[in-house]
């Protein structure tokens, strides 16, 4: 099959010019963007309900 090659029953959106397949590497990039969001969203929590507690602990 040459490189790259166009999609077929096997290879959903084709290969690269090195003949890796574009739909798994579309699904792990996905899966690694999706991880950092989420750890990026903890992150965020975290830091948010650590200063509202100490915002709204002095002036109860």
């Amino acid at each position: 099959m040459p490189n790259p090659a166009p999609p077929s029953r096997d290879n959903w959106l084709g290969t690269d010019d090195r003949g890796r397949d574009l739909f798994a590497r579309l699904l792990y990039r996905f899966r690694v963007s999706v991880e950092f969001a989420l750890v990026l969203t903890l992150i965020g929590t975290v830091f948010g309900i650590a200063a509202g507690a100490s915002t709204s602990s002095g002036s109860g």
